[in-house]
């Protein structure tokens, strides 16, 4: 729709208003958005001033402050905040009458004015609001002046942002804090030294979101673990290990933090334990059996070379049982010799078959140490625990310092 000022109906009230006041005036704008590359947190775009429009306004006025929380690109909120100052700064405002004609226009719609009154030549103006005259029909009109150049985008118009480094620096692996290794003694109840045991120590309180321990032990100088274990009572910051330890033997002993983060062993810590003996009570106490024997030379075939009885066992009885021994490949032509630890339990008066619990394969044709310890539950009338050489008749293996050992440790 185009008008000229005879268009407009002079007997009806116009109104003209060239700018707001100062107090909505604003000649500078800035803006908030995600910005991906700040891993989408809010971030300030640019601000936009514009140094003549502030001299028509006597200086900075207000700056306005758009949230565009859709929009992550930071070109495009860029040209968003560039139209929407702009678009402002069209503060020319009518409010005109025109004659039923006009009854096919609506709100947000644009009308081209020529006006020798006011010095427009088809200058665009968008209908604010708009309203009907049902006995006259006559178009009651506010304009506000509009220029489709305010959009206009260009890549010079872009102000350069650096964004800030969004790299994650996790932090360094920990240890376990004050983590100490020890040697002690297991005393019995009448203060006698009985085995001898590892003890771990460290600070509890460092590890208090820690879920477990996981420790390993290894003879002084070897690159073998010889026992494995986790410990879940990581507050208690203390853990004695003493199943499997020899007397007067150097170990290694280190370990690591179970927990949701980055952790890291331990350096391999030395300890050597204490010259405790098998003594009497382990061969002749009542509630203790064990057996020491070697050294053994066997070959060919399937040898029993020592077997533990235990007698009977009560419902709420636990038994801890163990064997240690060293072995070693002496000739053969095969890579290896086959030891086995087996078990059988008597009820109602019959045996059980004979069950591996433990297999060892003898490779090295040095001295290695071999250890295997485990817990026996249950009603039985009789326990009986053997070590088993399982190898061709061409095999030759020795054995030594076997040792077979069990014991009710609720008891």
């Amino acid at each position: 729709y185009f008008l000229t000022d005879e268009d407009v109906i002079a007997s009806q009230a116009q109104e003209f208003a060239p700018f707001p006041g100062l107090s909505d005036t604003y000649n500078g704008i800035t803006a908030t958005y995600p910005e991906p590359a700040s891993l989408w947190e809010a971030k300030d775009a640019p601000p936009r001033f514009d140094a003549g429009w502030e001299a028509e306004d006597g200086g900075r006025r207000l700056v306005a402050n758009i949230s565009l929380p859709a929009c992550p690109h930071g070109t495009q909120v860029q040209r968003l905040m560039t139209s929407a100052i702009a678009d402002h700064r069209r503060m020319r405002s009518h409010r005109l009458v025109l004659p039923p004609e006009a009854a096919v226009l609506e709100p947000l719609e644009t009308v081209g004015w020529t006006s020798t009154r006011w010095g427009y030549a088809a200058k665009t103006f968008e209908i604010t609001s708009l309203t009907d005259s049902l006995m006259s029909m006559l178009q009651g009109l506010s304009l506000r002046e509009r220029d489709a150049a305010d959009y206009d985008w260009t890549p010079g118009d872009e102000i350069g942002v650096e964004l800030p480094a969004t790299s994650v620096s996790p932090p360094a692996a920990q240890t376990v804090p004050g983590f100490v290794v020890a040697a002690i003694v297991l005393e019995d109840s009448a203060a006698a030294d009985r085995r001898p045991a590892i003890e771990l120590i460290w600070d509890a309180d460092a590890a208090d979101d820690a879920t477990g321990l996981q420790w390993e032990v290894r003879h002084a100088g070897a690159t073998d673990v010889q026992t494995v274990g986790t410990f879940s009572m990581v507050r208690e910051g203390r853990l004695i290990l003493s199943g499997s330890i020899l007397p007067d033997e150097s170990y290694e002993v280190r370990g690591r933090l179970i927990v949701d983060r980055a952790t890291d062993w331990t350096d391999w810590e030395a300890v050597t334990t204490d010259d405790i003996r098998l003594g009497r009570v382990d061969v002749n106490g009542a509630l203790v059996q064990a057996g020491v024997v070697g050294p053994v030379t066997m070959s060919g075939g399937a040898h029993v070379q020592c077997t533990l009885a235990w007698g009977p066992t009560g419902a709420s009885s636990i038994w801890l049982r163990g064997v240690t021994f060293r072995a070693r490949k002496i000739t053969g032509a095969l890579s290896s010799v086959t030891l086995k630890l087996q078990r059988r339990t008597k009820e109602a008066g019959t045996w059980s078959a004979w069950i591996d619990r433990n297999t060892w394969d003898i490779t090295s044709s040095a001295w290695d140490q071999y250890t295997s310890s485990a817990t026996v539950v249950g009603n039985y009338e009789d326990v009986e625990e053997r070590l088993l050489s399982d190898c061709s008749d061409t095999q030759t293996n020795a054995l030594s310092n076997i040792t077979m050992i069990a014991t009710d440790i609720i008891k």
